[in-house]
């Protein structure tokens, strides 16, 4: 019909086993509406136009939302990308542009 948006092309989830030090074992959640993979690195998109649909990822007691998230799994590193929102576990909101993080031993751990 006319007027109504057209469907998403792909909408997906993933999830990464991660163990810390300790040998606790957890997850890390990414939901996305694209999906790109080159050389075992992983790049997600979200879709602003007809919907408002962020990459969506979280880890343990710490998430954030962003347009673009690239996840190298080798080295446990998250870079994420235009109107990020990082929620932690205190429920601490940070608005920024970019965010880069290691995840190490069951933290997510922002890199300069």
């Amino acid at each position: 019909m006319s007027g109504e948006p057209a469907l998403r092309d792909y909408y997906g989830e993933e999830s990464f086993p991660l163990q810390s030090r300790d040998c606790q074992q957890s997850s890390l959640l990414v939901r996305y509406v694209k999906r790109t993979a080159n050389n075992g690195v992983y790049s997600y998109a979200g879709e602003k136009d007809p919907y408002d649909d962020p990459v969506f990822l979280a880890y343990n007691f710490f998430s954030l939302q962003a347009d673009r998230v690239v996840y190298n799994p080798k080295r446990q590193t998250v870079e994420a990308s235009g109107n990020v929102v990082v929620i932690k576990e205190s429920g601490a909101t940070e608005h920024g542009d970019s965010i880069t993080l290691k995840i190490d031993n069951g933290q997510a751990i922002p890199l300069p």
